[in-house]
């Protein structure tokens, strides 16, 4: 299933009686394999897990580190969560299908991925469904097999089905929820607003935003949104289905300078932002903005275009390419193609360093999963030059068809690349410099972007000082 499929059948769901959303007994969203109901109340919150077959063991897959053996507890009799070799899990003393907790909603993680709880200055705050995500094991020794290695697992993942009902008003996929909201994912999710804050709508998305945020970023969002999103439709060349849902947390002037973290999951962007530099309006911080909903929604366009979140060893075409895309919509709007050649200087930088202990394929298995972003992003803007049309988009939209049809693996993508009329010699050179371990990654993306006719200017002391890419 797509993740648009995924997101459609959410929306489905969310549409039918009660009656209707379980299967007969089992307390299952229908067509799930996990299902977790959560209950907010009176600041309190519950999560209670039904499986559809007896488990000893599961462990989550997301946020390791055993934030949740410190911040839930069991409910049920003979459970316990307990982290094993990084992975939180489940443990039952008998095989059952079903687990209760009380948990504390946790807001202060700080990864690369969507943090399971987000705070709002009025008491809000949001939930992203796929922090409960779960994988079936064994026991407890099959996960500590796993040695905290994720890709040393080799089971099934189940579908998830979350439910969501709180004594305060539900806000999901822009829509206020009158009862309980109901999402279904594989591997995916989605950010649920709980609190009094009010929708608000722009000509592009429609969302909440923190009612805190300082005025010079809220004046300006809809008319910055609005371009980015024209731009991405007149390069897909298709309009979105529908508008984008927004939620923009703001975490107050207490760290220095300006930090943000967002994601992008169904038809949502999550940001969260903070810093004291935000007191007063900065160019510099409304291009970092800019940069962040053109690369966020590159994913709903990629979505839309029918090519699937790729995740693992493949994540590189999905987030070089949305960096690549965001890197040129944002130069485009600030009319200023010196920023690209800082940018790329940047990327090469931080490459170099992600690559000197192994390739890029495979990178996230050394903690290296920035590489993806940088040295992805490198890869994408290659791999337009060296098509015939020079249309990244275009190839993307491709790459999607023949995924469907034949191959899912990373290889594909150099196929399409062929059947599509990029030089075979060529494309064999840009597989090295994702699949093999380079003995100088820096030089090798050089000679890579030269050869695609890019022809980086370099400095005496090796910065690029102009890369020859169209803003279009």
């Amino acid at each position: 299933m797509t993740k648009i499929q995924v997101f459609l059948t959410a929306i489905f769901l969310c549409l039918l009686p009660p009656s209707m959303l379980f299967a007969q007994d089992t307390g299952l969203v229908d067509g799930t394999g996990v299902t977790a109901h959560i209950v907010h109340e009176q600041g309190t919150w519950t999560v209670t897990y039904h499986f559809d077959r007896p488990q000893k063991a599961m462990f989550f897959n997301r946020y390791t580190g055993g934030y949740r053996e410190r911040f839930w507890t069991s409910l049920s009799s003979g459970v316990e969560i307990r982290n094993i070799g990084g992975f939180d899990t489940i443990l039952l003393d008998t095989p059952s299908t079903t687990a209760s907790f009380d948990i504390t909603a946790y807001t202060t993680i700080n990864i690369p991925d969507a943090n399971p709880f987000i705070p709002f200055t009025d008491g809000g705050l949001t939930l992203f469904t796929g922090q409960f995500d779960l994988l079936p094991a064994l026991d407890a020794a099959d996960v500590a097999d796993l040695q905290g290695d994720l890709f040393r697992w080799q089971g099934k993942q189940p579908t998830l089905g979350v439910t969501f009902t709180s004594d305060e008003p539900v806000i999901m996929e822009g829509a206020l929820i009158d009862g309980t909201a109901v999402h279904v994912t594989f591997g995916g999710g989605t950010h649920i607003y709980t609190g009094l804050g009010r929708i608000e709508e722009g000509n592009s998305f429609v969302g909440v935003i923190d009612s805190a945020l300082p005025e010079w970023l809220r004046e300006n969002l809809d008319e910055e949104v609005t371009a980015i999103f024209a731009e991405h439709e007149k390069r897909w060349g298709f309009e979105l289905e529908q508008r984008a849902t927004l939620l923009i947390a703001f975490d107050g002037y207490g760290a220095s300078g300006y930090r943000n973290s967002g994601s992008a999951f169904g038809n949502t962007l999550m940001l969260q932002i903070a810093g004291d530099a935000l007191r007063n309006e900065d160019a510099d911080i409304m291009d970092s903005m800019r940069w962040f909903f053109a690369h966020e929604a590159a994913h709903l366009y990629q979505l839309t275009a029918g090519l699937e979140i790729l995740s693992g060893d493949s994540t590189w075409m999905m987030e070089g390419s949305a960096n690549a895309m965001a890197n040129q919509i944002v130069a485009s709007l600030d009319g200023n193609a010196v920023n690209l050649a800082e940018t790329y200087d940047r990327a090469l930088t931080e490459c170099d360093a992600y690559l000197q202990d192994g390739p890029l394929e495979g990178a996230g298995k050394r903690d290296a999963e920035l590489a993806y972003y940088e040295c992805g992003d490198l890869v994408a803007i290659i791999t337009a030059s060296l098509l015939p049309d020079h249309n990244l988009h275009g190839f993307l939209k491709e790459l999607a068809l023949d995924r469907r049809e034949g191959s899912t693996g990373s290889w594909q993508y150099f196929s399409t690349m062929h059947r599509l009329g990029a030089d075979p010699d060529a494309i064999i050179s840009l597989a090295d410099i994702v699949y093999k371990k380079l003995s100088d990654p820096r030089q090798a993306y050089i000679d890579a972007l030269n050869e695609a006719r890019l022809y980086p200017l370099v400095s005496g002391d090796g910065r690029i000082v102009s890369i020859n890419i169209p803003l279009e």
